[in-house]
């Protein structure tokens, strides 16, 4: 049993300064283990009814540019009034971009 808690303590006393604190002075460069290439865009807020910076326009008032019926041809939707209506047997429409899908 001595000799046990003298090899735990023997192992303790050379093990103890390996999880001690280093000194700061001594530390490596940030930028050698750090990514700074990828910094995101700045984006502005939109301001009186305008979008942000970043926003995808799917929808201007105007124009169906953004859309497509289900099977990819032209979306057949009426604009008026700066809206979208549907027309009757026009069927579904998407957008030409795909969002959050895998």
């Amino acid at each position: 049993m001595k000799t046990l808690f003298a090899v735990v303590a023997l192992v303790l006393t050379f093990a103890l300064p390996v999880f001690a604190q280093t000194d700061p002075s001594n530390e490596p460069d940030p930028k050698l283990t750090e990514v700074w290439e990828n910094e995101p865009r700045l984006v502005t807020p939109g301001r009186e009814n305008k979008p942000p910076s970043d926003a995808i326009i799917l929808f201007d008032g105007k124009s169906l540019s953004e859309w497509a019926n289900k099977d990819g041809g032209e979306a057949k939707w009426k604009i008026g009034g700066g809206a979208l209506t549907v027309v009757q047997g026009a069927g579904d429409i998407t957008t030409k971009r795909a969002f959050g899908q895998l």
